[in-house]
């Protein structure tokens, strides 16, 4: 106990660290598996991103239920709350300037192509829980979620006309 008091300071501070040690983990595991994947459209490359947050095998179900486990404490948590905030603003950027790139970076901090990583976040995280209440299977989460990458190419590319 003095050893976690020592290093973490708190137990809130011992799950902040762990947090952030899962989500480098995460990251790293998702840049391998995506820089081994075979791509073949813009639109592919978003949506491998994306599958990185379902729980479509034992490791990403895993690192999933720990991140809901983690739910209710980040509600009345602050230190962990902003942690896990950090997160997923950075993988809003990433998942925007991914975009931007793709479209030819023609759409460089356009609030459009910001919205539409949000929104593709989003989607992705509700698919996660409902994976996780087992309401959905992987093959259905996917289609939905590629639906929704589909959905997003489409209203930029008409932004632009």
């Amino acid at each position: 106990m003095r050893l976690v008091q020592y290093y973490f300071g708190t137990r809130s501070g011992l799950l902040v660290e762990a947090l952030k040690i899962l989500n480098v983990e995460a990251e790293g595991q998702a840049r391998q598996r995506i820089s081994q994947g075979s791509h073949a459209t813009a639109e592919d490359v978003v949506l491998q991103v994306l599958m990185e947050l379902l729980p479509l095998d034992d490791q990403r179900r895993l690192r999933h239920t720990v991140y809901a486990a983690y739910f209710v404490r980040l509600l009345h948590d602050q230190d962990l709350a902003q942690a896990a905030g950090q997160a997923a603003s950075s993988l809003d950027e990433t998942l925007s300037a991914l975009l931007q790139q793709l479209m030819g970076g023609q759409y460089a901090g356009s609030e459009l192509v910001r919205a539409e990583a949000e929104l593709l976040e989003a989607v992705a995280s509700g698919l996660q829980a409902r994976m996780l209440l087992g309401d959905l299977d992987g093959s259905r989460a996917i289609e939905l979620l590629h639906h929704q990458v589909r959905r997003a190419f489409d209203a930029i590319a008409r932004a632009q006309t």
